[in-house]
């Protein structure tokens, strides 16, 4: 979950040409928010972008997807 928009703005930029490699970590957390697992990942880009669909019947969350290409990966 994230309230800012620093994912859209760095995807927007290289979608622009503009490239920016990026270090930061996905974070696996438990139901009481606590850190159960981290993955590190070092000169990242975004490579894809997949928008969110409407459901039918309203009832489905939306869900955004961004694929990351990385040129290294480390479990934290």
């Amino acid at each position: 979950y994230t309230s800012t928009t620093e994912l859209w703005d760095w995807t927007k930029a290289v979608l622009a040409g503009k490239s920016e490699r990026k270090v930061g970590s996905i974070i696996m957390l438990d139901d009481s928010h606590a850190e159960i697992s981290r993955y590190n990942f070092f000169e990242a880009w975004p490579c894809k972008w997949k928008g969110f669909e409407f459901s039918q019947d309203g009832n489905e969350a939306s869900v955004e997807q961004l694929e990351i290409a990385v040129e290294k990966i480390e479990r934290g």
